[in-house]
């Protein structure tokens, strides 16, 4: 079976902005997870102090309310995090001429040059592209595995959060 090289960057293309789009999704999360978390949980927290209570007089559905959403946003950055650390970057001292990671692994450009022109004269690179493809894509399915947990984790700490604000905000009326 011969492997097409535009085939293979089209694929890459494709594969590539599929791995973008995990990476800015994780990156909008861990966003509007810290923002969330800094100032509107900081917030109930500074203001349901104030009046003199703490969150040790939290209890029953107030706390594990309270302890569910920092656990979902704790939980959404840590999925985030994990979903943008680069895969496979300082995984081996392998050479190789289509990934970043195997190419920085040469001692000088021209030693780089050198392989690209050996492995093109033996038609190895397409060999190369394909198997860098490969990588690629089983790294994107993972980002993206990541990020849908981060966001249901996310999603759950929000409406946890806003459960946890109503039931605080009617308190007073039970007293």
């Amino acid at each position: 079976m011969h492997l097409d090289e535009d085939f293979l960057r089209y694929t890459h293309g494709s594969v590539f902005c599929w791995y973008q789009q995990a990476d800015s999704k994780a990156h909008v999360i861990l966003g509007f997870t810290g923002v969330f978390l800094s100032i509107l949980v900081g917030a109930l927290i500074a203001e349901y102090m104030k009046s003199g209570l703490s969150v040790a007089k939290l209890h029953g559905a107030e706390l594990l309310l309270f302890v569910a959403a920092i656990a979902c946003h704790l939980g959404a950055v840590m999925f985030s995090t994990v979903a943008l650390w680069s895969r496979g970057v300082f995984a081996s001292n392998q050479s190789g001429i289509t990934f970043f990671g195997k190419i920085a692994n040469y001692q000088s450009a021209a030693d780089f040059i050198e392989a690209v022109h050996a492995r093109a004269s033996q038609g190895l690179y397409i060999d190369d592209m394909a198997v860098n493809f490969y990588v690629l894509s089983k790294n994107t399915r993972r980002k993206h595995q990541l990020v849908d947990a981060a966001t249901v984790s996310s999603g759950i700490a929000l409406f946890a959060t806003m459960l946890l604000v109503v039931l605080l905000l009617i308190r007073p009326l039970w007293s």
